[in-house]
């Protein structure tokens, strides 16, 4: 057992605006155009 195991966990929520999520999607998800039943054989998406 870890040392912390006994120590509770605290959390504090923050609430942001609706345009402040809507930036941090922005930045974070990519849309990409793929074609059905084909290797993604370029960028950071394909499975080794």
């Amino acid at each position: 057992m870890s040392q912390y195991s006994h120590v509770p966990l605290i959390t504090v929520g923050y609430q942001c605006l609706k345009n402040e999520l809507e930036d941090i999607f922005k930045e974070n998800i990519k849309i990409k155009q793929v074609i059905a039943n084909q290797p993604i054989t370029k960028g950071g998406s394909q499975l080794r």
